[in-house]
């Protein structure tokens, strides 16, 4: 329906950057720059409840400083949740008070932080997990002591950096990281990988983790081209970014590919703005019934929408776009999806929304 809910946990500081959803506990913990949750002292990091918004005790720190004086004082780019372990990426150079680079890990059960400190010297933007495995994406060139040019892989048992170095170059961040059953996806800003050109874009093969070309296409626009986020539904991969055209075909900072065979599909939707000024589709993310896109958009496929679109499935025309006005704020950075509703992060508040298709 797009009706706004009445959970509305809220920030004291700049901007929630990224939030995350764990199904075992139903806690969002949402990462950012900002110095309180609820008008509750918060140092970049908290914990509300999935159902009611309210703060929960869980309280972690990252900063620039020791002493986490404010919301000027670093940020947190990236979050993830494995077994009870929350990763955390960003920009600082204190975790609890103690010295510790851009990443962090601490155990949710106790508060506690595990000894793992692998010190990227650059911002971590992106952390996933796939199995065994736990990766890490940015702007890094350096982790555990060893070259590793904006992506890391580490065994989860140990924390042990493996051997896995593709190199992603000649730009600033590797920005996602996503899985289909046999693929791992990278996004970014970067231009070559392993010294030959593929844009923004790539996949790598699960069984021996060797490079998939196909997967590497020419992204242009009238400004830098990046992709910021991917989602996979349906035998498909969607894509959010900041670009014109892929292949010389014309895209507008969305698109989608067959898992397949690499095909770039027919859906184009549209996403503008009426500026002069560089648009970025800056997330995108599905449920069973929708494909849900946000960024600095206002109008997508010429419908007033903005910062948020809903595509929904199974639809006659895919790329109809069903308009949801309620983002006058500011725009949204990230969502995550569960079930009927959606929730969003973006400057100052944390929100969501009921969610429905139309069939």
């Amino acid at each position: 329906t797009g009706v706004i809910s009445s959970w509305a946990p809220y920030t004291d500081g700049a901007t929630a950057y990224a939030i995350y959803l764990t199904q075992d506990t139903n806690n969002i913990y949402i990462g950012g720059r900002f110095k309180s949750v609820n008008g509750v002292a918060r140092c970049n990091i908290g914990v509300v409840s999935k159902s009611t918004g309210e703060l929960q005790a869980l309280n972690k720190k990252v900063s620039q400083y020791s002493n986490c004086p404010g919301y000027d004082a670093g940020q947190v780019y990236s979050l993830h949740f494995n077994n009870d372990v929350l990763y955390v990426g960003g920009d600082f150079a204190y975790a609890d008070g103690v010295g510790q680079t851009n990443f962090v890990a601490f155990n949710t059960t106790d508060g506690s932080k595990i000894n793992f400190a692998p010190t990227p010297n650059g911002l971590v933007r992106t952390i996933k997990t796939d199995g065994t495995k736990l990766y890490l994406g940015g702007a890094f060139t350096t982790i555990s002591g060893q070259t590793r040019n904006r992506f890391a892989q580490y065994n989860i048992s140990d924390y042990t950096l493996t051997d896995f170095n593709p190199s992603f170059t000649d730009g600033n961040n590797v920005l996602d990281i996503n899985f289909s059953d046999d693929k791992m996806f990278v996004s970014g800003s970067f231009t070559k990988i392993n010294g030959s050109t593929c844009k923004n874009f790539s996949a790598f093969n699960k069984s021996d983790n060797s490079q998939d070309t196909n997967w590497c296409f020419n992204f242009t626009g009238v400004y830098s081209t990046y992709l910021y986020s991917t989602t996979i539904l349906g035998g498909n991969i969607y894509i959010a970014g900041s670009f014109d055209a892929i292949g010389g075909s014309t895209r507008y900072n969305l698109a989608s590919f067959k898992l397949s065979d690499a095909t770039l599909n027919s859906w184009a939707p549209n996403a503008r703005k009426d500026l002069i000024g560089q648009i970025i589709s800056y997330d995108i993310a599905s449920t069973s019934q929708a494909i849900l896109a946000s960024g600095n958009f206002d109008t997508v496929n010429t419908v007033s929408s903005s910062y948020f679109a809903q595509f929904d499935i199974p639809k006659i025309s895919f790329n109809s776009v069903r308009s949801w006005e309620f983002f006058s704020f500011s725009f949204c950075f990230f969502m995550i999806c569960s079930c009927s509703n959606i929730w969003g992060a973006t400057r100052f508040k944390i929100f969501t929304q009921s969610h429905t298709s139309r069939r």
